[in-house]
């Protein structure tokens, strides 16, 4: 798991308009790139004042988007979004029809919450938070379903976890001859 503080590695606090994010962006895919394959990057807002939407929609939505086509193996996690960036990120992945998962972390770095923003079909956005409230699932663990879930079937939950893996939600692991789905920043 590696942690890019924005406004250190930017040296702004505030990140704002489409120019800026052209800027921007060759130096974010880099941090992007950098590193090990399949680990989790933590976007750190915590020292970022003012990020638009202009600015979210060209830099972060170019970089998940690479994240869900298969094209960088990485997750990513964007953290401590103050309420005003936090709206706007929320905007920006709704009108482009991605997800994305926010944590707001305390002092130490332990995670207080988290939440999915943006566009995440119901059934999807149920099972991801079947996940995340238990830690670590199985197909066989989600085919029970929770209280907002109705029972599914084993396939059916398969395909579910699958597709949030995918999309950059989610992190697979093999446990003995089994897989095993995890939140990206365990």
């Amino acid at each position: 798991m590696r942690r890019i503080n924005l406004k250190d590695a930017l040296g702004s606090e505030n990140l704002v308009g489409r120019s800026m994010a052209t800027d921007h962006l060759p130096k974010l895919v880099t941090l992007a790139f950098g590193g090990e394959g399949n680990e989790t990057i933590i976007w750190d807002f915590r020292d970022v004042d003012l990020a638009t939407a202009s600015y979210i929609g060209g830099t972060f939505v170019p970089l998940i988007r690479m994240v869900t086509s298969g094209k960088l193996d990485r997750y990513f996690v964007f953290a401590n979004l103050n309420e005003h960036c936090q709206d706007e990120f929320s905007l920006v992945c709704e009108a482009e029809k991605i997800a994305a998962l926010c944590l707001r972390e305390d002092g130490d770095g332990s995670v207080e919450t988290s939440r999915i923003v943006g566009h995440l079909d119901p059934v999807y956005r149920d099972t991801l938070a079947t996940v995340l409230s238990k830690g670590r699932v199985s197909a066989s663990m989600v085919q029970g379903g929770n209280e907002k879930q109705t029972k599914v079937k084993r396939t059916t939950g398969l395909k579910r976890l699958t597709t949030l893996v995918s999309q950059g939600l989610l992190r697979r692991v093999k446990v003995g001859r089994e897989y095993v789905y995890e939140a990206t920043y365990n």
